[in-house]
């Protein structure tokens, strides 16, 4: 440790003596002010060094934050050619029920043959999950019959065309 000139004191400061402020002379053979890029980085690197339990530790907790975001972000499992409860169980009036109805009617492509009812929904429209799908055919065949006073056969199909639901009195069943 250097000795204070000025002082005679000690300290761990390489640059200047921490009680009277005198800035120590080079030492031979170093200099504390110009030097490489690479030793001044290495000076003012920060130095960690993690245990063996610790890295462990580190790895274990990412697992598990990792299988718990998973676990979260599941889709519940829907089962084909079975009647599922309604996904969104809120409460539908008769005006809310008819906004939905004619909002779906101006977005999607919507066909009345005689009882039946077909929907082709658009790509806008379309989720990607499954539970989002079902839910979107639940809700426009619960707004359909409370604003008509009966439940209706609907067909839903998704932008390409292709069935993947149908609705009947018995509730919305995934046929896909």
């Amino acid at each position: 440790m250097p000795v204070c000139s000025g002082c005679g004191k000690e300290s761990r400061n390489l640059r200047m003596c921490p009680f009277c402020f005198a800035e120590y002379p080079p030492q031979a053979g170093s200099s504390h002010r110009g030097g490489s890029a690479a030793g001044r980085r290495k000076a003012m690197a920060v130095h960690i060094t993690w245990s063996p339990t610790m890295k462990r530790g580190v790895i274990g907790l990412i697992v598990v934050l990792g299988a718990g975001y998973m676990f979260i972000n599941r889709e519940p499992n829907i089962p084909t050619n079975e009647v599922v409860a309604n996904i969104l169980v809120a409460p539908m009036s008769v005006g809310e029920a008819a906004a939905l109805v004619q909002r779906v009617k101006v977005a999607a492509k919507v066909d009345v043959r005689d009882a039946d009812i077909a929907v082709t929904f658009p790509q806008a429209l379309w989720s990607e999950k499954r539970s989002g799908q079902l839910a979107m055919a639940q809700q426009y065949a619960r707004a359909v019959a409370i604003v008509e006073g009966k439940s209706r056969n609907i067909t839903f199909y998704d932008p390409a065309g292709v069935l993947y639901a149908r609705a009947d009195a018995a509730g919305v069943v995934m046929v896909r």
